[in-house]
């Protein structure tokens, strides 16, 4: 569940939160955890090798999925931009912060 916590030095409002999720990219799902996320992207944290630009699908258990492109990677961790309706992310985000990823 993402706690209430934000951020102030970004443009839009991040949830801290830790829960597990997928995402899809060239067809292939890895394993991901979501460590932060707002509705205009999320910082992800996983073991398996993905490209700056690289375009993916972040699949969010019982919520759906948005579509992202890498913006960064610094070690383990991987900023994405969500791509699609910023509605549709915006509602995605305010269903973790509400109930949770489960």
């Amino acid at each position: 569940m993402c706690p209430a916590t934000t951020h102030d030095n970004r443009q839009s409002k991040r949830q801290d939160c830790e829960f597990q999720a997928a995402a899809v990219i060239d067809g292939e799902r890895i394993d991901c955890s979501i460590i932060d996320i707002s509705a205009g992207g999320a910082k992800i944290s996983t073991r398996a090798n993905v490209e700056k630009g690289a375009e993916l699908t972040l699949s969010l258990d019982k919520i759906g999925d948005l579509a992202a492109q890498v913006a960064w990677i610094s070690g383990g961790n991987v900023g994405v931009k969500f791509t699609g309706d910023p509605e549709q992310a915006a509602s995605a985000v305010m269903a973790l912060a509400s109930f949770g990823a489960g």
